[in-house]
């Protein structure tokens, strides 16, 4: 029995249950698209010829009153600026045409595409038709919704299938690999000669039941040995002289030093995880961040500061978080401290409905994520830490990375911004309500895990630097501020490619992993395409979690460069902003540094 070779099985069994949710949901969304395709195109048909009817009324109104004043149809004077300011106006409207009864064109604002949808108005005077306006409409609109759609059923197919991935992972982990573990421990305590119960656990499962039918072997060879304890006794008592003492002495030494039959009449208590907990505190708590940059951008509109407001946004989260985490490892609080700094998470992002300052909302957010960190942290080193390291690193990459904000850029396409923004931080108060009014105080043991070499700490920082930067402080704040569509499915892609890359045993050099990382604007920087962006963060992705892989997360070190990739990212990503470079340039160019000076000497330790 391979306790190592089952969890290489689980891995593997989580993911094909991840693809197979994924596949479903695939599925049923393209088969149930045009149904909805042919429902939703009628709704815009019919609010389009509303529009349409509405421009070309108030269009032949205004002709209507120039040709009253007796102006000759002709020598009407502006007419096509008119047009085309009515037309930039609407963006349903394609074109607007001004022509004579005859269907001669006099003026023309926009364009008129062949066979689009459109409607007419005849301007009439005193009865008799003078002119006739045509009113086209375009096809963009129905176009982009139709693309936001497939983008939004690609997201959430990813998302549901990387959480339930992860859930089964963590339910396998907890009722069949752990246990097995403890089983092949227990087995070989046996082979060793110590022949106590390992089995009586308070926690029941399908591997303790093959533990316990282990263990009702070893049952007679227990009485055995007290029966021997017994007769020794007996013989103790009746030999008056201690004639046969220094035999039977030596004889119960030897078996003494050779075999162990203690432990097997306490219950050994498995500590819980408060594994879950922290999966849903780090998924609601992240999935703010893609609204974060659109916040802070519209409390500095058409400014110079305002990419410096948004730096400064994210920067203030990332000090706060990074004092929540060392506030998380000294006090070593329970579920109640949890609890308490998770509902105050979620008040602090509600708070954003009512304020309108920027340097309130800055306030607000590094509140939240010292508060979300305080409370993530506290679960984190909760008891059961050190068994459960690569897969609290797994929960935590799926989580923070791509499940959690690309989470919150679905809903912000769903339900709107604010209303996203309302939903998550209700979301955080009820989850710190339940944590901290359901959940015992659980044990708090040291940390007692491997220590992760500096330079692979500094490589997952140089990482995440350059991916925070680039998605979050430059595409969710600026070009892509309201396009949560695509931005959800950005970083679905990047968790997604990031999950799988962290399955594999072996890795990739530091330097190579933090370069793939960087490739991602690079290649953002390069092509604009829809395709181009997501094969960037597909590539970023790997990047990050070639060094995200393991249990290098699970380490106090790891999260707090996380956190100072996700602060000075976006500043990187303000410069560039401000100093109007392309998209990705300072950020893919500052990647590359990283990467080179992780190749020096020092950097290959």
């Amino acid at each position: 029995m391979n306790a190592r070779r089952e969890f290489r099985r689980s891995d593997w069994l989580s993911l094909v249950g991840g693809l197979v949710v994924m596949a479903i949901i695939l599925l049923t969304g393209l088969v149930g698209r045009q149904i909805i395709e042919r429902e939703r195109t009628n709704e815009i048909r019919a609010a389009t010829e509303q529009l349409l009817a509405s421009v070309a009324e108030t269009v032949a109104s205004d002709v209507g009153r120039a040709l009253g004043y007796g102006i000759p149809l002709d020598d009407i004077y502006g007419a096509e600026p008119y047009l085309e300011a009515v037309a930039a106006a609407n963006s349903e409207v394609a074109g607007i045409a001004l022509t004579d009864p005859q269907g001669r064109v006099l003026a023309v604002g926009g364009a008129l595409p062949t066979g689009a949808a459109g409607i007419e108005r005849q301007v009439e005077v005193n009865g008799q038709v003078l002119a006739v306006i045509k009113v086209a409409a375009t096809n963009s609109f129905t176009r982009q919704a139709a693309r936001d759609r497939l983008l939004i059923l690609l997201a959430s197919a990813a998302i549901a299938g990387m959480l339930a991935a992860l859930l089964l992972r963590l339910m396998l982990l907890e009722g069949t690999d752990l246990p097995l573990a403890r089983l092949q421990s227990s087995l070989r305590s046996i082979g060793r000669g110590r022949f106590g119960d390992y089995t009586a656990y308070e926690r029941r499962g399908p591997v303790l039941l093959l533990a316990a039918s282990a263990t009702r072997v070893i049952i007679p060879i227990r009485h055995g040995y007290r029966q021997l304890l017994a007769a020794a006794r007996e013989i103790t008592a009746v030999d008056l002289d201690h004639s046969a003492q220094p035999r039977l002495q030596g004889a119960m030494d030897l078996i003494s030093t050779t075999y162990t039959f203690a432990g097997g009449d306490r219950s050994r208590r498995v500590h819980a995880w408060a594994g879950w907990w922290l999966v849903a505190a780090l998924l609601l708590g992240e999935a703010v961040r893609p609204l974060v940059g659109g916040f802070a951008a519209d409390r500095a509109p058409g400014t110079s500061a305002e990419p410096m407001r948004v730096a400064l946004v994210f920067l203030a989260q990332s000090a706060a978080g990074a004092v929540g985490l060392v506030l998380a490892w000294r006090l070593r609080g329970g579920p109640v401290l949890a609890g308490f700094a998770l509902a105050l998470c979620g008040l602090a992002t509600l708070s954003v409905e009512w304020l309108y300052s920027g340097g309130l909302f800055l306030a607000s957010r590094a509140g939240a994520a010292l508060m979300l960190t305080l409370g993530a942290g506290t679960l984190a080193l909760s008891g059961g830490v050190r068994l459960r390291r690569p897969w609290l690193g797994l929960a935590t990459l799926i989580a923070v990375a791509g499940c959690g904000p690309s989470l919150g850029s679905l809903l912000g396409e769903l339900l709107g911004r604010r209303l996203a923004y309302a939903t998550l931080g209700g979301g955080l108060l009820l989850l710190g309500i339940c944590l901290a009014l359901t959940q015992r105080s659980g044990h708090r043991g040291p940390w007692s895990g491997h220590a992760v070499g500096r330079r692979s700490v500094l490589a997952l920082g140089a990482a995440a630097l350059v991916v925070n930067g680039w998605l979050f402080g430059q595409l969710a704040a600026f070009p892509l501020r309201y396009d949560y569509a695509l931005m959800a499915l950005l970083l679905a892609t990047l968790a997604a490619a990031a999950a799988l890359a962290a399955l594999p045993r072996w890795g990739l050099p530091n330097a190579l992993a933090v370069l793939l990382a960087a490739a991602g604007p690079g290649i953002g920087l390069l092509e604009h395409s829809l395709w181009s962006m997501i094969l960037a963060a597909a590539i970023a992705g790997i990047g990050l979690g070639f060094l995200w892989r393991g249990a290098r997360i699970a380490t106090p070190a790891a999260a707090l460069a996380l956190l100072a990739g996700q602060g000075i990212g976006p500043v990187l990503a303000a410069l560039e902003h401000w100093t109007e470079l392309p998209p990705g340039a300072v950020t893919a160019g500052t990647g590359l540094l990283l990467a080179l000076l992780l190749l020096l000497p020092a950097g290959r330790r």
